[in-house]
């Protein structure tokens, strides 16, 4: 399944460069691993048209100390689309 969510600065940039490798969100679209997020970079408010592609390869939920109703998502290299 395909997520398209907003990333806001400084993670988008963080997982463009390869700084950061997971994703911690809430899970209201029960997401799963062979997901792929569509990150939509997000700057004061606003969308700018910049975007890159990772699929989950990894989602840990129901575990203690992540709040319920959260994620943590491991997510690979960008993927091409």
């Amino acid at each position: 399944m395909l997520h398209n969510v907003k990333c806001i600065e400084p993670f988008y940039t963080d997982v463009k460069e390869g700084r950061k490798w997971f994703e911690l969100r809430l899970n209201d679209r029960n997401y799963a691993e062979g997901d792929v997020l569509h990150l939509l970079q997000f700057i004061d408010g606003q969308l700018t048209g910049y975007s890159m592609f990772h699929k989950v390869t990894y989602v840990l939920k129901d575990f203690k100390g992540i709040e319920k109703g959260y994620c943590i998502m491991g997510i690979g290299t960008e993927e091409a689309k």
